[in-house]
């Protein structure tokens, strides 16, 4: 439930930071921009999902990660590595773990939301 509520607290964060921006923070697929999820061509959470919506996306994601990465190696905890390490870290392993783009997409949203800052 922390976890849920320090992502929602993120967002809300990184909404009012990105609408100061030149381009109201959003990209021109609707994302939130870079400074919420790294890069914002990767995520899937839209700034106008609800809670709910993003929760089920980021369960998803969690048992993506457990389920893909975990059937190879022992699972690190998320906040063990920054984005730019888990995107490193992911972008290596996709071939192996045969992710597709989604998949790729919803194990990245949930490493975001839960890594170290």
């Amino acid at each position: 439930m922390r976890s849920i509520i320090k992502f929602f607290l993120l967002v809300s964060a990184g909404i009012l930071l990105v609408q100061s921006s030149q381009n109201n923070g959003y990209s021109a697929s609707g994302f939130l921009a870079d400074s919420v999820f790294g890069n914002a061509k990767d995520s899937l959470i839209n700034p106008d999902d609800s809670l709910l919506a993003v929760q089920e996306m980021l369960k998803e994601g969690k048992v993506l990660y457990e389920g893909k990465c975990g059937r190879c190696h022992e699972l690190h905890d998320p906040k063990e590595y920054k984005l730019k390490t888990w995107k490193r870290n992911l972008e290596e392993m996709k071939y192996k773990a045969e992710l597709k783009k989604k998949e790729y997409n919803l194990i990245l949203d949930y490493l975001a939301a839960n890594c170290r800052k």
